[in-house]
């Protein structure tokens, strides 16, 4: 694993791993001063983008799709009650065709 770390930091032209820690090599593109000074300290940053408000009410709008109420039927009336031999019958029916 080490080789390949220093493979890619070869290939970067980073010659320590005290050198990668604090290269400043990356860039924020679409984020907010405010985020950078508070999660990428020290990132960065031509452009401006999404503040704090915006991310928030991004999540909570894929939080609410994801976990939004449904209409669900309860089990026996969406599958019918088995027994046993519906069972046993239902999987033996494909496995002889």
């Amino acid at each position: 694993m080490e080789r390949g770390i220093a493979k890619v930091m070869a290939k970067m032209g980073i010659s320590t791993l005290q050198s990668y820690k604090g290269a400043q090599i990356f860039e924020a593109i679409g984020v907010s001063d405010e985020v950078i000074d508070k999660c990428f300290r020290g990132t960065a940053s031509r452009v401006g983008g999404v503040t704090f408000t915006v991310i928030a009410a991004e999540a909570f709008e894929r939080h609410a799709l994801t976990y939004q109420e449904r209409e669900c039927k309860s089990r026996t009336e969406s599958v019918g009650v088995w027994t046993p031999t519906h069972a046993v019958g239902s999987l033996s029916h494909p496995a002889q065709n």
